[in-house]
């Protein structure tokens, strides 16, 4: 019975491989998909949900694809869409600006600085 383990031991561990892969880009692909509903430039996010509607139904339609493949399409898709969700400011998701607040008026920021520790 330890032989038969032995034997598909490495069967297992390349077809565990290619779940975890597959499980990866879909998850990566799903993710990013959810992050885009609050994004306020309709033109990025339509652009980014074409690119991620696309490996879905490449993933729907490849169901057998191997380890490479998958690896292959995720490195794509991130290269992708990667440029354009780093060009959103993550304050601006949120529908707020928060950049024009000054530091010294945020009560987060209340406790003293550098300059009025004599």
């Amino acid at each position: 019975m330890l032989k038969e383990a032995e034997k598909y031991k490495a069967d297992d561990e390349a077809k565990k491989a290619r779940v975890d892969a597959r499980n990866e880009l879909e998850s990566y692909a799903y993710t990013t998909k959810n992050m885009c509903s609050e994004m306020q430039d309709e033109e990025k996010k339509q652009t980014i949900i074409d690119a991620l509607d696309a490996k879905i139904k490449w993933l729907d339609d490849n169901q057998t694809a191997s380890t490479e493949e998958y690896v292959s399409v995720l490195a794509e898709l991130k290269a992708e869409v990667s440029p354009m969700l780093q060009q959103v400011d993550p304050a601006n998701m949120s529908g707020e600006d928060n950049a024009s607040v000054p530091q010294h008026d945020n009560p987060a920021n209340s406790g003293p600085t550098i300059e009025e520790v004599d």
